[in-house]
C-alpha cells in the first residue's frame, strides 16, 4: 500500500515538474529527483549547467573549506532488514508450497528458488558498505583535487577536523 502511495506521489510530482519544465523549454531528467537513498553515480552523468564552480580570484588563496556531504551509499536500515528476511522468509514458503503441491517450478527462476536475504542475521543495519566508503574516498580525493592548497600537509585530525552528525 505504501509503495503505492510512494508511486502515485512520485507519478504527480513528474507530471508537475514535466510541466513547469516543459513551460521553461527545458527537458525533464528523472535523475534530478531521485530519493535522497540515491547512490552518487546516479547522477553524475548528468548534463546540468546550473553547476557553477567557485572562482578564485587572482591573489587569493583559499585557506578554509566547509563541506557539507550526505553520507555514501549504506546497508539497509534494521527495518528494511527485517522486512528482506519476511520476504526470503514467504518465498521460500512459495517454493516450499509448490514443491509440496507437485507444481512445475519452470516459471521460477532458479536464482529465486535459493534466494535468502544476503543480510539475514546482521544486527546492525545503516551502515557504511563498501560502495559507500568508495563514494567518500573519491568525494575526499575530488575536493583534494579542487583545493590543493588546503590539503597539502599530511592528515591529521587536529589540522583537519571532521564532524557528523552521528
Amino acid at each position: 500500500m505504501a509503495m503505492a502511495i510512494a508511486a502515485i506521489l512520485f507519478f504527480c510530482l513528474l507530471t508537475l515538474s514535466s510541466n513547469s519544465k516543459a513551460d521553461q523549454g527545458g527537458g525533464f531528467d528523472v535523475r534530478q529527483h531521485l530519493s535522497t537513498v540515491t547512490r552518487y553515480g546516479a547522477v553524475k552523468d548528468i548534463v546540468d549547467n546550473s553547476f557553477i564552480p567557485s572562482h578564485i580570484p587572482d591573489g587569493c588563496t583559499p585557506i578554509h573549506l566547509n563541506l557539507v556531504a550526505r553520507h555514501g551509499t549504506r546497508s539497509p536500515t534494521k527495518k528494511r532488514l527485517r522486512e528482506m528476511e519476511k520476504l526470503a522468509d514467504h518465498v521460500q514458503e512459495l517454493i516450499k508450497d509448490v514443491k509440496d503441491k507437485e507444481l512445475s517450478l519452470r516459471k521460477v527462476p532458479a536464482w529465486l528458488q535459493t534466494w535468502d536475504s544476503p543480510w539475514r542475521g546482521k544486527l546492525k543495519g545503516g551502515e557504511l558498505d563498501s560502495k559507500g566508503e568508495e563514494e567518500l574516498y573519491q568525494l575526499g580525493i575530488r575536493v583534494r583535487e579542487r583545493f590543493p592548497e588546503i590539503f597539502n600537509e599530511e592528515y591529521h585530525p587536529d589540522v583537519y577536523p571532521i564532524k557528523a552528525t552521528q
